[in-house]
Parts: C-alpha cells; structure tokens; sequence
C-alpha cells in the first residue's frame, strides 16, 4: 500500500468513527417515538400521499432567484473552465484573465517535479521559469509587444494595461476611452504610441497613448463583432476581419480622423468609416494577418471551412487596394463550441501558412499552391491547438495554444 493509499484509508476510518459516535440511528428513533400518534395517518388519509413538486407542495422560486442574472459559463467563450472553478465557487475576477509569461530555455528540474517528498514552501519559492499575472477582470483578448521589455493587453473589462518587465509592474495606458467598452481586438503601432482598439460590436477607437486625456471618439467599422486587427508593416494599413464575414483594409490616417469626429456613447452614434477595400467569407471570419514578408499578402480564415489569400496586383504600397483572391484552401474550422476558433499564422519566410487542425495539430499548408505539407502532432499535445505565434525574428521556433490552457513548443 502506497503512502497516498495509506492516508486515504486513515481518513476514510477516522470519519467512519465520527459517524458512530454521532450515534444517528439512535437520534432517529427517538424523534420518531416523540411524533403524535396518528399524525402521519390523518395527514395521508386527509390528502392522500406526498408527491414532491405536486399540488400545494410545489416549490417555487422567489422574487429575489428570478431576479438573479444566468449564470456565466467560460465555456461560451471558448475558453477551459478555471480549476479554482469548480464546485461553484465564484470566478469572475479569473476568467480569462491571467498573462502569462514562460521562459521557454529555462532548465526544468526533473527532481522536484517528479519527488512528491519536497515540501510546499520550497516549491512555491523556487522559479520554474513561468510568471503569472493577473492584470484584468475578464477576458484577454490582445497581447502585443511594442519592444522586448514592454507589453500591452486589452481586454474585455474595458482596460489596456501595460506591463514593463523589467519592474514587473503594470499600469493602466492613458488616453483610453472611459466608457463601457469591451475591447474585443486590438493592435499597436511599432513605437507603441497609437492603439487601435475595436469593440464586440464593431467600432473601433483610435488611442493615442502619449496623451493624459481620453480622445473618447470612435467609428465604426464593422455590423458585428470585431476579432482582429493587424497592422501592416508599413504602419499605414490596417487589416480587420469580423463575424460578419467582412474582411477590410483601412487607411489609418483616414479612420483617426474620422473617429476624432466620432461618439464613444453608442454605436448608432458613430461615425460609419469607408475601407480602402472590402473583401470577406460567406460566414463570420476569425481572423486575417498580413505576411511578414512585406508582400502585401493577406491571409483570412472563415467558419465557411477555408484559409484565403488575398493580393492586390498594383503591390503592397498602392493607393488603390484592390485586393484579389489569389489562393483558396479548405480546411475544416468548425471548431464547435468548446474549442475556441482557429487563428492561422504565416511562416516567417512567407512560403507557409499554419493554422490548427481538429485532429489535434498543427496544419501547414504551401502558401503558393494551397497542398498540405505535413500536421505537426504530439503525444503531448492532447488538446486542439487553435493559437499560434511563429518567432518575429524568424527564428525556427512555433507557439500553439490549446483551450485547456497549455502551451506547447516546437523547434
């Protein structure tokens, strides 16, 4: 018998002489020796037997329960179930809401993973090379860095905060709107003095964080909720894709001035802006990036169950931005409800495009022709990937999320 056994089987009689000593059995006679004699008889021949939920006996919520609002699931988002969750305990202030930061060549200690000897105090003062942070209320739905010691989320709770790990503290980041907006997406320019932040139903505010005060103003871009926004490298156009199934390419100069002149108090308020170009799915897209390479390539994903291409001929830098369809590839990204919808991502070179697979791994597909070239799978990798990030500097290394909050490497 095993130590843990051992234990266990302690417990399990320490309780047992709890219970007798309790002496239930004998509790219970004696109640039933003191009811009235006859009670129970007149009561069945009166009204007959007791059926639960019938008749007078019916039990019905009160004012204050059907007053309370549903109860929140983080599976609606897609997104895995906290463990500190369960058993009903409240987790508003966790759901989605913790950054994390992992040093991938930390060494890991086998030795004390493995020891189930080492005592607590010694394994929650050791750094195993994952930080912990939980900077907001709800959902984290933007990570961007703006140089390697700087670090800005947005989230649902309205806030965008700054992290600077060098200090390891955050902080909040002036000039954002007050007002109950859930930021859905967002990007940042290379010097990370201007954000771009859009909302769950489609407008977008334009931030500038070198300000103290609030610019307040925003317009709108999209009739549905909005899930990306990707910044070109050439700081002048940005990508947004929307579950409309809109996929659009916006001047920046063009959408900050109109939403200056625009309202943050409601939708129906602001500012309607034009694309430079629109193009889009059949049904709501995830997500849309422009290659790395500077080509001026734009990939999309959609539930219609494709990845596309987008080109335009005139090239990356043209004023026109006619974007034409230049590749097409299906894929299943019907993820369901559990699984948190796919996101693909360029390779660095440009020459591939990855996105998660149902079959729990990662597809890679030719950018060129479209033909699948492998499924990157692993005994680890249980769950079904559907985050990725590829190295910015191009380095051989590839990042892929799962719902149940792992994160697993490939090199």
């Amino acid at each position: 018998m095993s130590a843990f056994e051992a234990e266990r089987a302690a417990r399990i009689a320490a309780n047992m002489a709890r219970l007798a000593a309790l002496e239930l059995p004998q509790l219970a006679a004696g109640l039933a020796a003191m009811q009235p004699a006859g009670r129970a008889k007149a009561a069945g021949s009166a009204a007959g037997p007791s059926q639960r939920g019938v008749g007078s006996s019916k039990r019905k919520r009160s004012e204050e329960q059907q007053q309370q609002p549903p109860r929140r699931s983080a599976r609606n988002k897609g997104e895995a179930p906290d463990p500190a969750t369960a058993g009903g305990i409240d987790y508003e202030a966790r759901d989605g809401s913790v950054v994390g930061l992992w040093d991938i060549d930390h060494p890991v200690d086998s030795s004390s993973s493995d020891s189930s000897s080492s005592s607590s105090s010694s394994s929650s003062s050791s750094y195993d090379g994952i930080l912990m942070f939980e900077p907001h209320r709800d959902y984290v739905s933007s990570l961007r860095w703006t140089n390697p010691h700087t670090l800005i989320s947005g989230s649902y709770d309205g806030t965008v905060r700054t992290l600077d790990v060098n200090t390891g503290v955050w902080g909040l980041v002036p000039g954002v709107p007050e007002d109950d907006n859930n930021w859905s997406a967002g990007d940042v320019s290379a010097d990370g003095s201007v954000l771009y932040l859009a909302t769950s139903d489609g407008g977008l505010s334009v931030v500038d964080a070198r300000s103290s005060s609030s610019s307040g103003g925003s317009v709108v871009i999209a009739n549905r909720k909005v899930n990306t926004l990707h910044l070109h490298a050439n700081q002048r156009h940005l990508a947004s894709s929307a579950s409309d199934g809109s996929v659009a390419v916006w001047d920046v100069r063009n959408l900050a001035a109109a939403a200056a002149g625009g309202s943050s108090k409601s939708k129906s308020s602001s500012k309607a802006a034009k694309p430079l170009c629109s193009v889009g799915h059949a049904k709501s897209s995830q997500g849309a990036y422009w290659c790395p390479d500077g080509s001026g390539r734009l990939l999309s994903i959609s539930f219609d169950d494709t990845l596309r291409v987008w080109q335009d001929p005139a090239g990356p830098d043209s004023s026109s931005c006619k974007l034409q369809q230049a590749r097409v590839i299906k894929h299943n990204n019907n993820t369901g409800r559990w699984v948190v919808p796919f996101r693909p991502a360029w390779s660095p070179a440009g020459d591939a495009v990855l996105t998660g697979d149902m079959k729990r791994g990662v597809a890679l597909f030719d950018a060129a022709s479209g033909a699948q070239k492998c499924l990157l799978a692993s005994e680890y990798l249980t769950a079904i990937p559907s985050r990725l990030a590829l190295h910015p500097a191009g380095l051989p290394v590839m990042a892929a999320a799962t719902s149940s909050g792992r994160v697993h490497i490939w090199r």
